[in-house]
């Protein structure tokens, strides 16, 4: 297998780099992965990663329920019930913090397709790009939506769409700074971006360090905080306009890391968990994943 080792920031540029954790792949158990952290800027990513011909590998499983759509657990049973309240509220969203209720919407990672689903019964023309061909298959004949793979995405028409979303997807991107590039040129005037990535500085994240189950290497390439994100973003002519918390991973994520724990403790997850969404309350830019509103700078 191919590992791509990075010897500089992919936010900065900077070179001075530096081991952080030692993070198990929870999901199919291949190994152990390193997160690294840049000296200059602070970002964490997955170093050295494999190559996109073979991360492949490390998605096929049963358990990975963006992508195999399992109820298949207690858990995985809570993440379908939660995600019909988040789909709600992410529908919400779209409309409150752009202002429209309909238009072009271009669900980047639409997975199997529940949100591209909901939003074209809201009345808007949605598109999908999902890489998983089970997936694609299923969003396209489950709700009717257009969905290509990530190399059409590249057919795909220039500054067209109003809004662009990507639930969870960003920290999976091999080419971080392309995808930026892309966003950039699909995005219509006035248009805006909504990006939804876990973020490190959760209480979660610092209780359990290298256990956390939201670094999920190597699947998580990219593993983001609201300074980076703001470097990322203006690196790419896009201002951070909002931050907004997803108040169901503090209450999933600290669950999820316990179950792939040897001497896992489901009252001390219930407990993190308790903590962590109070946290999120109180301060709501250290909720255990976080939704970033871009748009162009002026």
């Amino acid at each position: 297998m191919d590992l791509i080792k990075e010897t500089c920031c992919p936010v900065c540029g900077g070179g001075e780099l530096h081991d952080l954790w030692q993070c198990q792949d929870r999901l199919t158990h291949r190994g152990t992965f390193t997160v690294a952290a840049c000296g200059t800027c602070g970002f964490r990513f997955t170093n050295p990663y494999p190559s996109q011909e073979d991360i492949h590998v490390f998605y096929e499983s049963d358990d990975y329920v963006p992508v195999s759509n399992t109820t298949k657990g207690l858990i995985n049973k809570g993440y379908h019930v939660a995600r019909r309240v988040m789909l709600r509220a992410k529908r919400s969203l779209v409309k409150r913090l752009t202002g429209r209720a309909s238009g072009r919407l271009l669900d980047i990672g639409c997975g199997t397709g529940e949100f591209a689903g909901i939003m074209r019964e809201a009345g808007w023309q949605v598109q999908g790009v999902e890489p998983y061909g089970p997936a694609r298959e299923s969003a396209a004949a489950r709700f009717g939506v257009p969905v290509v793979d990530v190399p059409e995405q590249a057919g795909l028409p220039d500054k067209a769409y109003d809004v662009i979303t990507l639930w969870h997807v960003l920290e999976h991107a091999h080419d971080l700074n392309r995808s930026l590039r892309e966003l950039e040129r699909l995005l219509a005037p006035g248009g805006t971006v909504l990006i939804g990535v876990p973020n490190y500085t959760c209480y979660d994240a610092g209780f359990y360090r290298e256990l956390w189950a939201a670094y999920d290497t190597p699947r998580h390439l990219f593993h983001f905080a609201p300074d980076t994100m703001r470097r990322l973003a203006a690196r790419h002519g896009f201002e951070v306009a909002a931050i907004r918390p997803l108040l169901f991973d503090p209450l999933y994520i600290p669950l999820l890391t316990e179950k792939e724990r040897e001497d896992r403790s489901w009252l001390r997850g219930l407990w993190v968990a308790g903590v962590s969404f109070a946290v999120s309350l109180l301060h709501p830019t250290r909720c255990t994943a976080l939704a970033y509103v871009l748009r162009r700078k002026a």
